[in-house]
């Protein structure tokens, strides 16, 4: 569809073909047909090459401690890159990294900038707030806060 077919829609009237309810009138739906900005410079638009991605896989090697599944690190690695198709990520496991997947080297491996991150971890909620289940120095289980992840 041209820009200006997009534009001609009157978007605040687009309903759910579902319930019938509208779709973008909502306080829950921010939607804006111009982004206002003083910069002006063009966009670089880049390949899906050239897309930064990030895999991540904690496997505590101790996840019976707390009830949980071990997770299949080959296969996950392999569902990742079947997901991801032609982009080509940066893997980080232990298994492929030989540290573990702790707070700090996921924080590392993401200040470099990334574009894309495929998480595998055990999560939980506890009294609303969500945990992630990555690993310690010496690869047990560790929970961390989501909030320290964001």
């Amino acid at each position: 569809m041209k820009d200006a077919a997009l534009h001609a829609l009157r978007w605040e009237t687009l309903h759910d073909p579902v319930d019938g309810g509208r779709l973008f009138t909502s306080e829950r739906v921010i939607l804006s047909r111009y982004i206002d900005s003083l910069d002006t410079s063009p966009i670089d638009l880049r390949t899906l090459r050239q897309f930064k991605t990030l895999v991540v896989v904690a496997a505590p090697t101790n996840p019976e401690a707390y009830g949980l599944a071990p997770i299949d690190v080959a296969g996950e690695i392999i569902r990742a890159r079947a997901a991801l198709g032609t982009l080509r990520p940066t893997i980080l496991t232990r298994d492929e990294t030989g540290a573990p997947v702790t707070l700090a080297a996921l924080g590392q491996a993401l200040r470099g900038g990334v574009d894309v991150l495929y998480l595998v971890a055990h999560g939980q909620f506890l009294e609303g707030r969500p945990y992630l289940c990555l690993e310690q120095q010496d690869g047990t289980a560790v929970w961390v806060d989501g909030e320290q992840v964001v």
